[in-house]
């Protein structure tokens, strides 16, 4: 074989390695959320249906994404209403934190009835934003004095802002530099530093912009920024 023939496919496995760890990491969550579902649909099968389908929908994305053949078609951009996706993982979180007697509360504060399009790949935010409720659910596991996780959606001219802070206890100065590139991880426990990575690749890929505001003990702030798009 030859040296070029062996880089590419050295390329091709590093790439295949880490298209699987990433799809391995985003299941998780979805799969979690069903699992808990499963048990309460044995006490009252009418309800929590939107969920069932949204957690759904997350799986076959994330499915389809691994069969996708061409890279670009995976990711595909399209418009759609960013507040839909986000509401809809942040009551899949709330439900999981409630089944499973967690102090952690999350609110989401999106004061608006407009439709915001905006064009990106919606299973991906949808992935993107899980992670990132996540890493706050986990550093907030500790958290004695009323865990908090907040998502702010504001529309500032021709952006949508999207924040998720929490109160947790922070990272210190040094890795903060370090956070969002790949395998640097923020919180002890599981991860493979993989969810601050993905979703600054994917925010910066839809022409927005990524922000990490933190400090130890002074708790954990991601900024997104993604520009609105006027489809009517």
């Amino acid at each position: 074989m030859s040296d070029i023939s062996l880089k590419w496919t050295t390329k091709q496995h590093n790439n295949l390695a880490e298209l699987l760890r990433q799809a391995d990491h985003d299941i998780r969550a979805p799969l979690g959320a069903m699992e808990i579902l499963a048990r309460d649909l044995a006490k009252d099968s009418h309800q929590h249906l939107e969920l069932i389908r949204t957690c759904i929908k997350r799986i076959k994305d994330i499915t389809h994404h691994l069969s996708s053949v061409s890279h670009e078609n995976s990711r595909q951009l399209l418009p759609f209403d960013i507040l839909k996706p986000i509401k809809n993982v942040v009551a899949e979180k709330i439900y999981c934190l409630d089944k499973t007697q967690s102090r952690t509360k999350i609110q989401l504060n999106a004061n608006h009835d407009d439709v915001i399009i905006v064009k990106a790949n919606e299973g991906q935010l949808l992935r993107l934003l899980s992670n990132l409720l996540d890493n706050s659910v986990r550093a907030l596991q500790e958290q004695q004095d009323n865990p908090n996780i907040l998502i702010d959606v504001i529309k500032e001219y021709s952006d949508i802002k999207i924040v998720i802070s929490d109160n947790g206890p922070g990272v210190d100065h040094k890795k903060a530099k370090q956070l969002g590139k790949k395998g640097v991880r923020f919180a002890k426990g599981k991860g493979c530093g993989l969810g601050l990575h993905h979703a600054k690749t994917c925010i910066e890929f839809w022409e927005g912009s990524f922000e990490i505001e933190t400090e130890a003990n002074k708790g954990f702030k991601v900024i997104m920024r993604l520009p609105i798009k006027n489809y009517c």
